[in-house]
């Protein structure tokens, strides 16, 4: 497994368990990169079964031809189930999802910014 997130996070949340239950070894690596992914696919010496990628550089090795898609139809129905449709991806899953909010002073601008389109305020 291989992640851009940190490796302990990653490993407490998605390898303990799974290893726990399955009873099989994983071993994490450190963040992939477009470019190594790319050399072990075209020398045919892929090292990592499932990558965490950011959505940019998976819609980017998507477009390079770089993953395999994903058959669903193998998984246990009632854990697929539990899997939104819209995060069931060609070549992956949606494992995380964030948000970016903005604060501002009221009292340095206008009550309701909406108007202020790309201006800062102060």
């Amino acid at each position: 497994m291989a992640s851009e997130n940190s490796q302990i996070a990653s490993r407490l949340a998605f390898a303990k368990p799974f290893t726990d239950k399955e009873g099989i070894t994983l071993v994490s690596d450190s963040a992939p990169n477009l470019a190594k992914i790319k050399a072990m696919v075209e020398a045919r010496a892929v090292q990592w079964d499932v990558i965490d990628v950011t959505e940019a550089d998976y819609i980017n090795l998507a477009k390079q031809g770089l993953l395999e898609p994903i058959d669903y139809s193998v998984f246990d129905p009632k854990t697929l189930a539990e899997l939104d449709e819209k995060d069931r991806l060609q070549y992956g899953v949606t494992m995380s999802l964030s948000a970016f909010g903005i604060g501002y002073r009221t009292d340095l601008g206008p009550a309701d910014p909406s108007h202020q389109h790309g201006r800062i305020l102060g």
